[in-house]
């Protein structure tokens, strides 16, 4: 046992989701072909591998289970048995609870007891895997629903030397500008050297842009790391449902930043778990496939099978007073012109006819787009003749991000680049009222406006939204012109946002909010400026 086993606690646990990963990966290959030499070694060797780490931790009830599925996995390879379906169903029970063990030690809980399932596989072994027997030990019920998030991240030693040169780089940087200063302050009357300071600065600059460039990089995480889970709950679903499902996954070699990778799990896991409730009826298939596009990640889920019923989702959403039955007309006329509208029904009710624990009552569409919009990503859906698919379009990171900063009234805020078309001078001549609210006339086209200083309840004299046609034409008088930020969203129609100055475009460092501001709409985040005063992050899909 280790001397101080508190220190080792993190690189074991993280080991042991790898084996337990791999356990059941091996194990899907032996339902398929229960007699195979191949992935019966597998797992032996994960097994054995889980059984003495376990053991040097001093995880005795994870050494002993693990050691007690290693001999089922050994003998299965050393005799050329097979396995029955009752061996196989006590495998995968006794892989869920090295994962719910895992989950205690990681709590600082005991461990779980594992007799039982040990005494079901020595049966399993001394019976030559004939009988058929209950399994028992972990529910499905149990299993958890989420993934974890991400705790460690394996680093090439070559991008650790690379990190470690850009900082003595910037030690020695550091200590020029030290210099000019110490000189500064010792001679005040003389001037200060420009040329040695912007020598420095250029410097800076360049080497924290490598270093910005080699940390991104260091925190991509593959796709894979939380797909290995998905094959096993797609099978379990299937079971339970009775339905054969094959699952397929492309892709998984595909990173993103660690920050969406620990968010991307719940929304993947909902689309699965559609998929198969809703999209399979007794037998077809599952992909999950992922592919790159210049800073972009697309992810589709797509089930073969009748395609969604669109008539069925615009009566459904009827009957549950989503829409009146104007609208119930105007959709049913429009079916299969792309309407967006329409495909926005789906994320807000469920048209199983019985609902499920599976289907989650119709919020599981809803989660996941709330949560990959957050992320200032995007859903789409393609329906037609032989399949379904939804695709999730995502930044590849999120933790640096080129920006725009911008003050209205006292404050500064921030904006994605990537949801701004321009920004634009409008004469107040060309801002005409409708209906109270104030539209700008930009190259013949009408854009609404959204007064920030107005939405933010800031002090302003300015002309604000919802006022009469007469008090916004008693305000163009007062300013010659107004500043917007033209908008852009996949999902979202075109705004002017009306601010007061426009201050720089830079790459910020995304902070989350924390606590009661997690809940805060109109805001993706915060990050601090070069004062150090906090700069808020707008959220255009929940901001407009």
């Amino acid at each position: 046992m280790p001397s101080n086993p508190e220190k080792y606690k993190r690189l074991f646990t993280t080991e042991a989701e790898e084996k337990i990963a791999a356990l059941n990966a091996a194990l899907l290959g032996l339902e398929i072909e229960p007699g195979s030499q191949t992935f019966a070694r597998d797992a032996m060797r994960a097994a054995h591998t889980l059984k003495s780490s376990a053991a040097a931790m001093n995880f005795i009830e994870m050494s002993h289970l693990a050691h007690a599925m290693e001999d089922v996995f050994e003998e299965v390879h050393t005799k050329k048995g097979s396995l029955s379906p009752s061996a196989i169903e006590t495998l995968f029970a006794a892989c869920d609870m090295l994962s719910l063990t895992v989950s205690s030690i990681k709590k600082g809980e005991d461990e779980l007891s594992t007799l039982a399932l040990r005494n079901k596989l020595e049966r399993c072994r001394t019976k030559k895997n004939t009988e058929q027997e209950g399994v028992g030990g972990v529910a499905l019920a149990q299993k958890p629903e989420t993934i974890a998030p991400i705790e460690a991240i394996k680093v090439d030693v070559a991008t650790l030397d690379k990190l470690m040169n850009l900082t003595e780089e910037l030690l020695v940087e550091r200590m020029k500008v030290s210099e000019i200063v110490r000189q500064a302050k010792e001679k005040p009357d003389e001037k200060l050297s420009l040329v040695a300071f912007e020598s420095s600065s250029e410097a800076l600059n360049r080497l924290i842009a490598e270093l910005q460039l080699h940390v991104t990089q260091a925190r991509m995480v593959p796709l894979g790391q939380i797909s290995e889970r998905f094959p096993r709950m797609i099978r379990d679903l299937a079971h339970e449902q009775g339905k054969d499902v094959e699952f397929l996954i492309e892709g998984q070699d595909i990173e993103l930043d660690r920050t969406v990778i620990d968010r991307l799990g719940e929304p993947l896991i909902h689309l699965l778990r559609n998929a198969v409730d809703h999209g399979i009826e007794k037998k077809g298939t599952i992909r999950l496939t992922a592919r790159r596009e210049r800073d972009t990640v697309m992810i589709a889920v797509t089930n073969d099978g009748t395609p969604i019923d669109w008539q069925k989702v615009i009566e459904t959403a009827l009957s549950q007073r989503i829409i009146d039955r104007a609208t119930r007309d105007r959709y049913s006329r429009d079916i299969g012109r792309g309407k967006q509208e329409i495909e926005d029904l789906l994320y807000r009710l469920s048209t199983n006819d019985k609902v499920t624990e599976t289907s989650g009552r119709g919020v599981g569409l809803g989660i996941v787009k709330s949560v990959i919009e957050s992320l200032g990503g995007r859903v789409t859906i393609e329906s037609k003749e032989g399949d379904t698919s939804f695709i999730l379009s995502l930044p590849l990171t999120l933790a640096i991000i080129p920006a725009l900063l911008f003050r209205v009234h006292d404050r500064t805020f921030a904006l994605p680049l990537s949801h701004i078309d321009r920004s634009v001078s409008v004469p107040t001549d060309n801002i005409k009222g409708a209906f109270g609210q104030e539209v700008a006339v930009v190259s013949n086209e009408d854009i609404p406006m959204v007064r920030l200083q107005t939405l933010f309840g800031m002090e302003s004299k300015q002309v604000g939204i919802f006022l009469s046609d007469e008090q916004i034409a008693e305000g163009r008088h007062a300013r010659k012109a107004e500043l917007m930020i033209i908008t852009k969203h996949e999902r979202l129609p075109v705004v002017g946002l009306v601010v007061d100055e426009l201050i720089s475009k830079q790459d910020i460092v995304v902070k989350p909010l924390k606590g009661s501001l997690r809940h805060v709409k109109r805001f993706a985040g915060v990050t601090l400026l070069g004062d150090g005063r906090p700069a808020l992050i707008l959220d255009i899909a929940t901001l407009v």
